[in-house]
């Protein structure tokens, strides 16, 4: 099975959030608090392989991501936005 791209995952994530149990393996919800730019009040990070049940904070994330997605001109992967928010 190959990897999803940046946009495979937070479509699967926007639709996952909303079944009955929600769960989100770490290493995805870590990709989508990058990809939505380490919003202020979410954690920082969770272990790789712990399971977690997320639904309106994910959704929320979800639409974080896409408004940065938009701001970068449409890029996959907006490795220059993620990059300039990163502070010693």
């Amino acid at each position: 099975m190959s990897e999803m791209t940046d946009i495979d995952l937070i479509d699967y994530c926007d639709l996952h959030c909303e079944t009955e149990r929600a769960l989100f393996i770490g290493r995805h919800v870590n990709r989508m608090l990058d990809l939505a730019g380490k919003p202020v009040g979410f954690v920082r990070t969770v272990p790789e392989t712990k399971w977690i049940s997320m639904r309106g904070s994910m959704k929320e994330l979800c639409a974080l991501a896409r408004e940065r997605m938009r701001a970068s001109n449409g890029l996959t992967h907006p490795r220059s936005l993620i990059e300039a928010d990163s502070r010693p």
